[in-house]
């Protein structure tokens, strides 16, 4: 597969997962989702965390497509997408901590 077309679909997944967060927010209701049955978890917590893992594939990607690379904006949005995805495994556990 070429390159482009394995950034489409990291974009496509990214939208939808921020859709989802966008929807645990907007509404403090979990997604009706058949992966997401088990346990329980705070809406808040888990609509930042998806969102934040959202912004992990748009910043890596983008990144990637963008800059060239090895240069110093390639490093940042690398580093700015790990940061990302560290933040939203951080804020998942929590959501799972903190459930009502």
């Amino acid at each position: 597969m070429d390159i482009e077309v394995v950034q489409a679909v990291v974009l496509g997944i990214s939208c939808l997962i921020a859709a989802l967060g966008v929807y645990a927010l907007a509404t403090k209701r979990m997604p009706h989702l058949p992966f997401l049955r088990f346990g329980r978890r705070d809406p808040q917590y888990y609509g930042w965390a998806v969102l934040s893992i959202a912004a992990f594939g748009v910043t890596g990607t983008l990144g990637q497509d963008v800059m060239e690379p090895g240069s110093v904006l390639d490093v940042a949005m690398l580093v700015l997408a790990i940061a990302f995805l560290i933040a939203g495994l951080g804020l998942a556990v929590l959501s799972a901590k903190r459930a009502p």
